[in-house]
């Protein structure tokens, strides 16, 4: 077998890696990091709003048939649709969700219509956990860690503690 000489480029090690200090290098870094935050269109913000604000329940018809295959009977029956959520839409235009956070820091429009997409998440889950569609334990769960939802407790305060002092110890041993 016979070596063959491998050409050594300008700013690169024998193996191909960049040198430390190599400009090129960083520039393609960063090109890299930020090729993501570069795939931004406007119109995903309207991708966005479309992709949340489809109904929260469809409409279905169970139909039953007699032998000759005339209709007998057609019953509507309600469905929740999928719960829309952010990691879904993020895998539906190939980003992640932390890109999503990024192009809010990043572009006005894009931020308000994902606060807007958030409010009709929760709208959805609200809708369908009332409806009895989704668990809820889950809806709380939901509701709590991703739209900031509280459970409100009360407590009475009418308590009165009633504390009696020793006769024999006098205000100025304090």
């Amino acid at each position: 077998m016979s070596e063959k000489e491998k050409k050594s480029t300008p700013g690169r090690d024998e193996r191909g890696r960049f040198t430390k200090g190599n400009r090129i290098s960083e520039n393609q870094l960063f090109e890299k990091e930020n090729a993501v935050a570069c795939k931004y269109k406007p119109e995903y913000a309207d991708k966005l709003i479309e992709y949340f604000s489809q109904p929260a329940t469809r409409i279905e018809y169970c139909k039953r048939y007699d032998k000759e295959g005339n209709l007998l009977e057609e019953k509507p029956m309600i469905f929740p649709n999928e719960y829309p959520t952010f990691e879904g839409f993020a895998m539906s235009i190939g980003v992640t969700t932390h890109t999503l956070l990024n192009w809010c820091d990043e572009n006005r429009r894009f931020s308000h219509c994902y606060a807007r997409a958030r409010e009709m998440q929760k709208g959805k889950l609200i809708t369908n956990t009332l409806s009895g569609f989704y668990n809820p334990q889950f809806a709380k769960f939901e509701a709590i860690n991703n739209h900031g939802m509280t459970e409100k407790t009360q407590q009475d305060a009418s308590l009165v503690l009633s504390v009696k002092m020793p006769e024999e110890i006098d205000e100025e041993s304090f």
